[in-house]
C-alpha cells in the first residue's frame, strides 16, 4: 500500500491500535485509510511473512497517537453496524 506522505509527520508518536490476522488487518487498514488515518503494520515474525506469505502471530497495527481515539471510534462504529446487519439477516 502506498501512503500519502502529507497525511502524517514522521515525528508523530505512533501507538499500538490492535493485533489482527492478515485478512482482518486488510479490512481495518481500508477503513482507516478511507478516513485518512495512516496505519503502520509491524510483523512480529516478519521472516514467516517473507518466506510463506503468512504469519503465525498476526500483525500489529499502529496509528499516530493523535488519531488513536478516532481510529477506535471508527472501528467500533463499523463493528456495531455489521452486527446490526447480521441480526437483520
Amino acid at each position: 500500500m502506498v501512503m500519502n506522505i502529507q497525511w502524517f509527520n514522521d515525528e508523530d508518536e505512533w501507538t499500538f491500535l490492535m493485533n489482527a490476522k492478515l485478512y482482518e488487518a486488510d479490512m481495518v487498514e481500508a477503513i482507516l485509510v478511507n478516513a485518512e488515518i495512516p496505519v503502520r503494520r509491524i510483523y512480529k515474525d516478519h521472516f514467516m511473512k517473507v518466506i510463506t506469505g503468512g504469519t503465525l502471530r498476526g500483525v500489529d497495527l499502529h496509528v499516530p497517537l493523535s488519531d488513536l481515539y478516532r481510529a477506535k471510534l471508527l472501528l467500533h462504529e463499523d463493528s456495531v453496524i455489521r452486527e446490526e446487519e447480521e441480526e437483520r439477516g
